[in-house]
């Protein structure tokens, strides 16, 4: 009887994913996410350990750009309606940056701006895989002062908030329950200049490492950017040393980042992290950083460059960390000094900050009057050797969306080159990426290829194909800790009720 059970359910199981499944192999159509009329933009997606993932978006149906969420299971199907849930009903004409992630139970948290209640406020949202909105939080009261791009961080035994109000930065820390831990909310603030929050990302345990740039002077457009950053514990005391007159550690002090530019950090999984930028001064080079769980860089401060070479520049920095191997991957849009021609280069270096490949990186597209758009980076699972993935345009206007991945040695690990992501021709912004619990990739984007804007999707497998990769699949289908008819039974309850996936 097991073993008849066991066929059984493998049977069902593949007819339940082939009737069901929605992430398609079909890079000229995609996944639609969010198409309603008008504009949906600057979709998020975080992956969770069942193989699913969230998806939020600012949607502009109804005006005032509110925040959705939608879940997807392993198989690419929408769980909560073709629109998601809504999260913030909101009257901003034009947006900002925010931030969505997933805790360890499985939890959506969304940090936003609101303004229901007449001023601007920082907003966090905490969601259940069921579409249950556990709480929602206003972090600051701004009363007319300025409130930029709040960010949001899981850690050990609750969630920590930041944003930034008045050119100072802010950090609330609440508990599973959504009751704020710090009274008052830790600040950070510039002796000469302001500062504007970057990123957050856990620090072990209950801390958490945030960056941030200091603009030097009191004109922040006519003044340079440098990049800071700091571990705060859970009591929200700074764990890091701090130097400088940007109120923290400085990882880049040297002539300026891009106006306007606010880059991503990596946790390194080991109580550190991982910082990639790009200058606009003399030199204009993508550079990369690491921070030990200390605070001590284990690169040459100012970070190291992918390509020293004279007379080309590197921007757009994007990085892939490999905590199994300490290994660092930077992946930048060449250009020459007119920047007139454009390419896409890439580095790797070992846990020293040295570089592995050629002085100037590895190639990946040559100099040409077509510039890239590069986007995003995520590291590659071990059964491909490690390595790394790049998704951007091809080109700007309109464009398809592809990936180039490289194995350890700087080599093609897809064996095709670029992979098609969405080969609609069709301007596409904000693309954004995350790693699915079995190694493949899961892009989202606001595409034109309808309307102002809509959000699309596509799961690319972890050889570089497109599609929905293997089902996962089980046979102990009630939990019971045995296989039996009664298995069978629980199978067609969950097929009927439309989550037999």
């Amino acid at each position: 009887m097991p073993t008849r059970t066991i066929t059984v359910l493998a049977t069902l199981c593949a007819l339940a994913g082939a009737a069901s499944a929605q992430w398609t192999d079909n890079t000229q159509a995609n996944t639609p996410i969010g198409v309603a009329v008008n504009a949906q933009v600057q979709p998020k997606i975080a992956a969770t350990a069942d193989g699913g993932a969230y998806i939020s978006w600012f949607d502009n149906a109804a005006g005032g750009y509110d925040v959705r969420l939608q879940r997807v299971d392993a198989a690419g199907n929408a769980q909560w309606g073709p629109d998601g849930i809504l999260i913030a009903d909101r009257s901003f004409s034009s947006t900002q940056d925010y931030d969505l992630t997933v805790d360890a139970a499985g939890n959506a948290i969304v940090a936003y701006r609101a303004d229901a209640s007449g001023t601007t406020e920082a907003a966090a949202s905490l969601v259940a895989p069921s579409g249950q909105i556990l709480w929602s939080r206003t972090a600051s009261a701004s009363g007319g002062q300025f409130i930029g791009a709040p960010k949001a961080q899981p850690v050990t035994n609750g969630y920590v908030v930041g944003w930034t109000q008045n050119g100072q930065l802010y950090l609330q820390r609440y508990d599973a329950a959504g009751t704020a831990q710090w009274n008052p909310a830790v600040t950070r603030a510039a002796t000469v200049g302001s500062l504007g929050l970057a990123d957050l990302v856990a620090g072990g345990g209950g801390d958490v490492i945030v960056s941030w740039v200091h603009y030097t002077g009191s004109n922040p457009i006519l003044s340079n950017k440098h990049l800071y950053t700091q571990k705060f514990g859970d009591d929200g005391e700074a764990l890091w040393p701090v130097s400088g007159n940007g109120a923290g550690l400085p990882v880049f002090d040297g002539n300026s980042m891009q106006n306007g530019y606010f880059p991503t950090m990596l946790s390194d999984s080991a109580g550190g992290a991982v910082y990639a930028w790009y200058e606009v001064g003399s030199g204009r080079k993508a550079r990369v950083q690491r921070v030990n769980t200390t605070g001590v860089e284990l690169f040459p401060h100012n970070g190291v460059a992918g390509d020293n070479t004279a007379g080309r520049y590197g921007i757009s920095a994007a990085a892939a960390f490999d905590p199994a191997t300490g290994s660092t991957y930077l992946f930048w849009t060449d250009t020459n000094t007119t920047q007139s021609q454009w390419g896409l280069r890439a580095q790797k270096f070992d846990s020293a900050g040295a570089t592995q490949w050629a002085a100037d990186g590895r190639e990946i597209l040559a100099l040409s009057p077509l510039q890239n758009a590069q986007t995003t980076a995520l590291s590659l699972p071990t059964d491909l050797g490690r390595g790394a993935v790049v998704f951007y345009n091809e080109q700007p206007g309109n464009t398809r969306l592809v990936g180039y991945a490289l194995d350890p040695d700087g080599n093609d690990a897809w064996g095709n080159a670029a992979a098609e992501v969405s080969g609609v021709l069709s301007g596409k912004s904000r693309v954004w990426a995350t790693s699915a619990a079995d190694g493949g990739s899961l892009i989202v984007w606001s595409d034109g290829r309808a309307d102002s804007g809509d959000v699309y999707a596509q799961r690319m497998n972890p050889d570089g194909t497109a599609g929905p990769g293997t089902p996962n699949c089980r046979a102990d289908w009630d939990g019971s800790g045995g296989i039996d008819g009664d298995d069978i039974g629980a199978f067609f309850v969950d097929w009927q009720a439309g989550t037999a996936d």
